[in-house]
This record gives C-alpha cells, structure tokens and sequence, in this order.
C-alpha cells in the first residue's frame, strides 16, 4: 500500500549596482582686458571680438540593463499526472519538461523543487507485503516516493511514483491527461471517460478507475481483471465518491485483492 501524505526551489538572480558619484564645483573665469593704445581714435569701430567657440558636452547614452534569463521551470502552472510520464506544463500549453518515471530521481527532484517553489521533506519509510522500502520526498499535497525495492521484488511498479492530494498548490495545478483532478466526481469522470469504476471495495467506501497508457509487451500479472499497462489510479475514499488521491504510475495487473 503507497501512502502519499499531504504535508509541504527557486533560484533568484540579481545583479549588484553601483553608483559612482561625482561631487564638487569648478569655474573657469575669462577676463578681457581691452588695452587702448593712442589716444586719437581712427573713425572706425573696434572689431567685435569674435566669440569662443564652447564646447558641449555629449551625454553618453544610458546603458540598457542586461535581460535576467527566466529557468523555464519558473512558468510551470501545470503538472499533468500521466500514466508514462510526469508532464511540466506551460501557460501556453507547450510541455517544458516530460519527467519519466523512469528518470532518475535526483533530477526529478530538483525539477519539481523549482516549479513548486520550495524545498521537500525527505523522509525514508518502510514497506512491507504491498510496497517496497521508500525514500518520500513530500510537498504541500504532492509527494514522490522513490522505491527501493529488493531484486525481482515488485516489478509492477516504476523507479519512483508520485502522489496528489490537491487539485493546486500555489500558481501550479495538478491534473491528468483527461483534465480530472482531486475533488472530481468519481463516477461522473467515469463514465465521462467511458472506462468503469471498481467498486471491489464499495463497502469500505473505497472506488478506482484508471486511465491507462499503451498495452506493454512486456508479461502482464496474475490479476486479467485489469490491463497490462502503466497506469494512473485515482480514487475516492469517502462517501460522496469525491476523488481524493491521485497516483502515477504502476501496473495494476500485478494487483492482488
């Protein structure tokens, strides 16, 4: 059983100004000294002295301030749960940055530290019958569990699997392939997809359905009543069958009930 909590990077440039200034005062003062020689005058008028010519100063155009260069992760403002990748989705709708599941984990981590603004919680976990040993990376409602399971143990599942239990957090939702998101009518969604919720755990007010990736070659499990396919689960764990977990991604034909 993968529990997913609900408990909660980004890099700033700047640059340093600075400004020099230049204080003080300076004149620069012409006298003229008009020498009169001869005391009879001549009739004509003294030639006006031509002007000096001035210099004016050029002011130096300002400098434009460089463009500061934005990580494309910064526009992230959705994450979209598939069932073969983890999708980092721009305003504009082009994906900036597809995270397999089969990515290393280091680089997934500080992929999403940046499109969700802050740094996980690391914890490690056990796992047991169900799961294998974990290291959980944990967001506000967004969580990643990096497996660790023991050799041939577990081969239903991907290098690392992500869990949601928020439909946004901050400027960054979370939705699937189909557009559904934690809050979503279980069945409506459903039946809107055209796939068919288990109801194996009705009684327990526990529902699933699954939107699934292409059928793998690969040998499916022991369980025929689902596909043979990476898959992403969503659920509902309460009466009113209002999904609340999202999970990406494993197989479910591995599956035992």
């Amino acid at each position: 059983m993968l529990v997913f909590g609900t408990t909660s990077v980004s890099l700033y440039g700047g640059e340093h100004m600075t400004q020099l200034r230049f204080s003080g005062a300076g004149s620069v003062v012409v006298i003229l000294v008009a020498v009169l020689t001869g005391c009879q005058s001549t009739g004509q008028g003294s030639a006006a002295p031509e002007p000096s010519p001035t210099s004016s100063s050029t002011s130096a155009p300002a400098e434009t301030p460089a463009a500061t260069d934005v990580d494309p992760l910064e526009t992230v403002t959705v994450v979209e749960v598939g069932p073969e990748s983890l999708d980092l989705v721009a305003p504009d709708g082009t994906t900036v940055m597809a995270l397999s599941y089969d990515d290393a984990v280091d680089g997934v981590v500080a992929a999403l530290t940046v499109v969700l603004g802050s740094e996980p919680t690391v914890t490690p976990g056990d796992g047991g019958l169900e799961s294998p040993d974990y290291i959980q990376y944990e967001w506000p409602g967004f969580g990643l569990q990096d497996a660790q399971p023991k050799p041939g143990f577990f081969p239903d599942i991907s290098n690392y699997m992500v869990g949601v239990t928020v439909s946004s957090q901050g400027d960054v939702s979370f939705v699937t392939p189909a557009g559904t998101r934690i809050g979503d009518d279980i069945r409506a969604e459903a039946s809107e997809r055209g796939v068919v919720v288990d109801e194996t755990f009705a009684s327990m007010d526990h529902l699933i359905y699954f939107e699934v990736g292409p059928e793998l070659s690969s040998a499916p499990g022991e369980n025929s009543s689902y596909p043979n396919a990476m898959a992403v689960t969503l659920s509902s764990n309460t009466p009113s069958g209002t999904i609340d977990k999202i999970v990406a991604s494993s197989n479910p034909s591995f599956w035992v009930h």
